[in-house]
């Protein structure tokens, strides 16, 4: 018998303000109406949205900054590209975002787009997850720790909401996503194709356990 699956429930049913209370109890830069997040030697400050709270411009940037960095990457893989399908994924009704800023009243820098939900394992119990869809940089702002902060944060509200771990797609050619990744600790999921006679497919999954 499967576990019911309550933390699902209720991380689902949380608001982004909720979101961000618990995100800013890891930060003491953190304000009641900013989370100020340490970036380096600077700051940055994070916003938090559900799907139906994202600004029209912002889903905009979003869906930009996704057809910028990763079109090429699409259009080799097994499945090509498939812009309306990518649109229903990244802006489903579950779909949370996390955006970055250099302060309030500047351009967005990058964003991660995540979802609450279970996943298959190895036995027969489905895991609570935090799903990563989407990790993308601005490319005049990559290397300089957007991308590890965001994964900070994903990581946190992965915990904050007491998932059993955190979970991502990525494409094998992808090998600087890939490199970022291992190099954050991530790991080959229980469930990659490779342990079940697909070492042929061209992406991986990895997941980090939420210690």
């Amino acid at each position: 018998m499967s576990r019911p699956h309550i933390c699902v429930k209720l991380a689902r049913a949380a608001t982004s303000d909720a979101i961000k209370s618990k995100l800013a109890t890891h930060y003491s830069t953190a304000t009641s109406k900013a989370l100020v997040v340490p970036l380096r030697d600077s700051k940055a400050v994070a916003e938090v949205y559900w799907f139906k709270e994202l600004p029209a411009a912002l889903r905009t940037w979003v869906w930009e900054l996704f057809e910028q960095n990763m079109k090429a990457h699409y259009e080799v893989s097994h499945d090509g590209w498939d812009p309306e399908e990518k649109r229903k994924e990244l802006f489903d009704r579950e779909s949370r975002f996390i955006v970055l800023r250099a302060d309030r009243s500047s351009p967005p820098l990058g964003y991660t787009i995540f979802r609450f939900d279970t996943e298959e394992t190895k036995d027969v119990e489905e895991a609570d997850v935090v799903y990563l869809y989407e990790l993308q940089v601005e490319a005049s702002a990559q290397g300089k720790g957007i991308g590890r902060l965001l994964m900070e944060l994903l990581q946190h509200v992965s915990k904050d909401w007491r998932m059993d771990k955190t979970m991502l797609t990525v494409f094998k050619k992808n090998e600087q996503a890939v490199r970022f990744y291992e190099k954050l600790g991530w790991v080959t999921d229980e469930i990659d194709p490779s342990f079940y006679g697909r070492k042929h497919a061209d992406y991986r999954i990895l997941s980090k356990p939420c210690e």
